[in-house]
């Protein structure tokens, strides 16, 4: 069993986040309904979980709720991800109702030097923390910022604290000057969250870079093929959430069946490999992933 499945329902995005691999290059575009729910055929077996995003933001997806409902036909859990840009196109009790499972909004890309929100982003991100609230919706809340933000000072980062701590009553400095300290020494704990209410935590996490290292590291962990799969817009099968240009193609879903494709000599060898801490493709020996970082 898969911990994860990444799904990619599109590699639609309409940040250009500073961060990003892939801001200008062309899109595969948005997997349609059939192939999609072909996919959750596939997949239910193997996982409980989905998430909805290798790139893109699966907010983007004007249609997200007939995915949804092809989802829970399944009976899966979805792990989301997104910028929340797009929080305002749906409805909200729809996201906080199963299948959902957690919603992790990425404040890095409100973040970035290249961001372009609207004015209302975080009054209507504050607004979807209330109706979790109202609800007492099992769905978790995750507002995630990655460390570079901390560590730098960065003063957008400080107005968005003193807003939780106004909205939340809640006084955040202390607890994250420590957390700062923590990052600035090189001690990066797998989870860093604070609690801000019910269901709702403030996670701050490694900062993580998408370009591949110049070097090249042959012993390497990694959870690819073991805890979690990647399937891309196209139908692409790859090894991880990591794989957005299916440099590691392992198969076609729309030609091949996916105990095929996860039986390929490839794959077996990928698999086998990382389970002895030794990465056989050059692109995984490239890959800067820090393990634990999703």
């Amino acid at each position: 069993m898969f911990k994860k499945v990444y799904i990619e329902i599109s590699d639609i995005c309409s940040c250009k986040c500073s961060f990003c691999p892939s801001p200008n290059q062309p899109k595969k575009g948005t997997m349609n309904l059939e192939l999609f729910e072909y996919v959750l055929e596939q997949i239910s077996p193997l996982t409980k979980c989905i998430c909805l995003h290798i790139l893109g933001d699966p907010l983007e997806v004007v249609n997200l709720k007939e995915y949804i409902n092809l989802v829970a036909k399944f009976d899966l859990k979805i792990d989301l991800v997104t910028t929340g840009k797009m929080l305002y196109r749906h409805s909200f009790d729809m996201l906080l109702e199963p299948p959902f499972h957690q919603i992790s909004f990425s404040l890095s890309a409100f973040l970035d030097k290249n961001s372009k929100f609207s004015d209302d982003y975080v009054s209507n991100l504050l607004a979807f923390c209330n109706a979790s609230l109202t609800k007492k919706s099992d769905t978790f809340i995750n507002l995630r910022v990655q460390s570079d933000f901390l560590l730098t000072n960065d003063i957008n980062l400080q107005k968005l604290i003193n807003a939780f701590e106004k909205h939340f009553n809640i006084n955040l400095n202390s607890e994250l000057k420590r957390i700062k300290e923590d990052f600035a020494k090189g001690i990066y704990p797998k989870n860093t969250k604070i609690r801000l209410a019910r269901k709702i935590l403030l996670n701050l996490k490694t900062s993580f870079e998408w370009k591949n290292s110049n070097s090249k590291t042959i012993q390497k962990a990694c959870y690819a093929l073991k805890d979690q799969l990647g399937i891309l817009s196209d139908a692409s099968v790859v090894p991880c959430c990591i794989d957005y240009e299916a440099q590691i193609n392992l198969g076609d879903l729309k030609t091949a069946d996916l105990s095929q494709i996860l039986n390929s000599q490839r794959a077996i060898n990928i698999k086998k490999s990382f389970a002895k801490g030794i990465a056989i493709e050059k692109t995984c020996q490239k890959c800067g992933y820090i393990t634990g970082v999703s």
